[in-house]
């Protein structure tokens, strides 16, 4: 879960982006089938 993550000093900031990244991948592949996105 990404709510409050950003807010909270103790959480190391690159688990976020982890979080985040993971986020985006699963949404490409749901999207295009893929976890880079629109290949042209």
């Amino acid at each position: 879960m990404l709510e409050g993550d950003c807010m909270d000093a103790s959480i190391d900031p690159c688990s976020t982006v982890t979080k985040i990244a993971s986020f985006v991948e699963a949404l490409n592949l749901k999207r295009y089938g893929n976890l880079f996105g629109k290949v042209h």
